[in-house]
């Protein structure tokens, strides 16, 4: 991905994030339709940084609380703290 692509991808997941923090404020459930849009949009945006293939969202199925820490150094900045990715988690869930 060229640097220009990876500054739109920086910038849409940071709208996407002030989104769910926004539904987090507002104690939607994360199950809630727009929420869910959102979590799959961010999932899809942190696929394109690393695989391209769908495994992002299945990796962050697997995620157990002490293994946060290695998604988070596989990806970054581009990983949200705790709490907005257990949001985000838990609007992904099947």
């Amino acid at each position: 991905m060229d640097d220009s692509l990876k500054a739109e991808n920086a910038a849409e997941r940071a709208k996407i994030i002030e989104a769910v923090r926004l539904s987090m404020a507002k104690e939607i459930d994360p199950q809630e339709p727009e929420v869910v849009m959102l979590a799959e949009k961010w999932a899809d945006l942190m696929d394109e940084l690393a695989y391209g293939n769908g495994l992002v969202r299945e990796e962050l199925k697997g995620i157990s609380s002490d293994s946060i820490d290695d998604f988070r150094d596989k990806f970054g900045e581009a990983v949200p703290d705790d709490e907005t990715l257990n949001y985000i988690r838990q609007a992904l869930a099947d």
